[in-house]
């Protein structure tokens, strides 16, 4: 695991990602002296710690819907109540109409101002009363005066229903205000379309407010649900929904700021821990186009459109192909040869569109790329709109030739691109309108520092570990990864340590009573900065060590390192020398 200095933020990147750091004389340099190797065949998962806040939609608003009442007529398959207003009280397709009489379900299908179509045959007679919600409860789970209350004695579950409804990553609170089981080991699972994405457990610090993070597919509206086990004991008092802004990787060239990977914003979603964002890089992906071999780093950037996020063209048909119908040709422009063609004697119109293939956001700097050929006379102004009103002029052009401009990070959304000509004569044609993110110029929430892709680490040694149960920071349970560094340092050769007793007859003949020998290695750790040796420390504290994939075990809790002797060595580097025995190799005989 490297923990890496992103403006303040953590960025952690966690197995199967080997971490390296290589000596001065490396000649990929940045903010560090030295810096992670990643491997080009690996896929790296990487977790940013946050709690980002610029939700854009708040999705909870009045979340428990309920409404009650007693039917007054049978119809097969609905709910009809003469003095009902469904349609004004906000009943919606996919509610829960529960007949409290009977005790019985079914989902609304159509909704009516007096009548709600049903997916099931519920009420066969007069005078049921019924409820309609946008949630499920069910077992010991009841509403108390402002709260939700799970009791001890059986399996208790709320459920909301169809609330994430858009294609989005959407963070969740819950309000943990109360917590007590009488079955430790019985969890509080939280669950999203069906899919846990936090589990909370007596070993848990529960009482508080509970963040999480999740990408929901729009396409299959998702429920979010509060399971709680048999023994538990809880108050709920908030249940809080907020769709985010998108949330977007990028890997960028450490020498030019170059992108050359961009994670799909539906990859970034929770990770098990609450208040984090992960997504996945798969390195090789840089070696279509790449030689994979070069300095890199991630910027990630919150509150980035989708289409902005995998490099959209916001331009629809700029190569003016067809009959371009997606463009407006003012007073003399014409479509000539898949071009826009301009020849007037003065008072020409504009050349628009103002059905963009995606709109330009706010606060990003775009690349607007055309092509002038054909030129005689005049000249064009460039200019972005949002209706009327002129967000950004890029400039006048007047010459033949292909011409790329930075908008600049934009001060609001636009919806219109103008080509407005000058007011004498002009003749000249437009081709190849595009309009792309321009990346290495926009801001970012969070940047780390440089990273050295290679194929292979040589003349390193890779340590890692794992812990039964939770410990400095991680969550253990139930997780598949491992925290993995790889540095510059080696094993010294074995030696074998132990204990022997023996004994000698009367004879004289000497017998070996018991025999104990373990096999110990010196790990020396070259040159490292101090947040590598922090790290360090804390791998030998896990229950499981293994370097390069082999388990030891150190006895001793001190872990010293020593500052370099050596002339000109950076003041802030250290080289450390530990011992551990084999785990496994342990030899014994007794009563030999």
């Amino acid at each position: 695991m490297a923990t890496e200095r992103v403006n303040n933020q953590a960025v952690k990147i966690y197995s199967p990602t080997e971490t390296v750091f290589n000596d001065e004389d490396s000649g990929c340099k940045w903010h560090l002296d030295y810096f992670p190797l990643v491997t080009c065949d690996d896929t790296s998962e990487i977790i940013i710690n946050t709690t980002i806040e610029n939700e854009d939609v708040e999705k909870d608003g009045d979340m428990l819907f309920n409404e009650t009442g007693t039917n007054t007529s049978v119809v097969v398959g609905t709910l009809t109540d003469a003095g009902a207003s469904f349609v004004v009280a906000g009943v919606e397709i996919g509610m829960v109409v529960r007949n409290i009489t009977d005790d019985t379900t079914a989902l609304v299908t159509s909704v009516a101002s007096t009548v709600l179509t049903l997916d099931s045959d519920i009420f066969g007679a007069l005078a049921k009363d019924y409820s309609v919600s946008n949630y499920e409860l069910s077992g010991n789970m009841t509403f108390g005066t402002g709260e939700m209350i799970k009791t001890s004695s059986s399996i208790g579950s709320f459920k909301q229903l169809n609330i994430l409804t858009e294609d989005a990553l959407y963070k969740l609170e819950i309000d943990i205000t109360s917590f007590s089981t009488t079955s430790p080991g019985d969890q509080i699972n939280i669950k999203i379309g069906g899919t846990t994405i936090l589990t909370l457990d007596e070993t848990d610090n529960v009482v508080e407010t509970q963040t999480v993070y999740a990408y929901s597919n729009g396409g299959t509206p998702f429920d979010v649900e509060i399971e709680s086990g048999i023994g538990i004991n809880a108050t709920f008092s908030t249940l809080r929904v907020d769709q985010m802004s998108n949330v977007v990787f990028f890997v960028c060239k450490c020498e030019d700021d170059e992108v050359v990977y961009t994670s799909d914003p539906s990859n970034v979603t929770a990770s098990n821990t609450q208040g984090q964002l992960k997504t996945s890089f798969d390195w090789s992906n840089l070696q279509d186009g790449y030689d994979c071999q070069g300095c890199y780093y991630i910027k990630i950037i919150d509150g980035i459109s989708v289409a902005d996020a995998l490099n959209s063209d916001r331009i629809d048909n700029g190569t003016f192909s067809g009959a371009a119908t997606e463009w407006n040709f003012g007073s003399g422009w014409s479509l000539s040869s898949n071009k826009a063609s301009l020849s007037s004697a003065g008072g020409a119109g504009d050349l628009s569109q103002t059905s963009l293939a995606y709109d330009f956001s706010k606060s990003i700097n775009y690349d607007v790329t055309f092509t002038i050929s054909s030129y005689l006379i005049g000249s064009v102004d460039v200019i972005l709109k949002k209706g009327a009103l002129e967000i950004a002029n890029l400039g006048n052009f007047s010459a033949n030739g292909t011409y790329t401009v930075s908008t600049g990070v934009l001060t609001d959304g636009c919806d219109i691109i103008v080509f407005d000509p000058g007011t004498g004569a002009q003749t000249y044609t437009i081709d190849d309108v595009s309009a792309v993110i321009n990346i290495e110029n926009t801001g970012y929430t969070w940047r780390s520092d440089c990273f050295q892709l290679s194929d292979k680490h040589a003349c390193t040694t890779k340590l890692s570990g794992t812990n039964l149960d939770n410990a400095f920071g991680i969550d253990f349970i139930g997780l598949a990864y491992n925290p993995v560094i790889r540095i510059s340092g080696e094993l010294e050769t074995p030696r074998y340590g132990g204990d022997k007793e023996n004994e000698e007859d009367s004879a004289g003949v000497s017998k070996t009573l018991y025999y104990k020998s373990e096999k110990k290695r010196n790990l020396l750790v070259y040159l490292q900065p101090e947040w590598i040796h922090d790290f360090i420390r804390l791998l030998i504290g896990y229950d499981t060590l293994l370097i390069d994939d082999v388990a030891y075990v150190s006895d001793d809790a001190s872990y010293e390192p020593e500052a370099s002797r050596e002339l000109g060595r950076l003041p802030d580097l250290s080289t450390a020398n530990t011992e551990l025995r084999l785990k496994t190799d342990l030899n014994e005989n007794r009563f030999c």
